[in-house]
């Protein structure tokens, strides 16, 4: 699948640092593939993954993440601006979506995204922008 910019939802970055399963390698592969194309998320996700450290302490895995969502080339932390907000404010009508949820796919609708990488199943009904299951992606 041709694709110029890919959204990718928290979970994918959870699992590229935290997993521990046969999830880990999947996400180093999807974050190869994700090196040739324009990547964004939400800044919902590092909300939600240093929310964890911050919790649990984890100030070494805290900084792992910083580096990694300020550093990696050619990936974007999108904030919210007027035009996710009032997306996601439709998303929610629409789709009974928690905020969280609707922000990340809001973000990847208004930010053109061809491609909206989750392994939440719930956001599979949401038909503004491609949803791809993190377990079923193939590259």
């Amino acid at each position: 699948m041709p694709v110029a910019c890919a959204a990718v939802d928290t979970s994918p970055f959870i699992y590229l640092f935290e997993g521990s399963d046969h999830r880990t390698g999947r996400a180093v592969e999807l974050f190869r593939s994700l090196a040739a194309w324009r990547t964004i998320t939400s800044v919902i996700t590092p909300v939600e993954v240093l929310t964890h450290c911050k919790r649990e302490e984890e100030e070494e895995l805290a900084a792992r993440y910083i580096e990694f969502f300020k550093s990696t080339p050619g990936l974007a932390v999108m904030p919210v601006d007027w035009d996710v907000a009032l997306q996601a404010a439709t998303l929610r009508a629409t789709y009974r979506m928690r905020v969280p949820d609707a922000i990340q796919a809001a973000t990847a609708i208004v930010h053109g995204a061809d491609v909206f990488i989750t392994n939440d199943r719930r956001l599979t009904k949401v038909t503004e922008v491609k949803v791809v299951l993190f377990d079923e992606w193939t590259p």
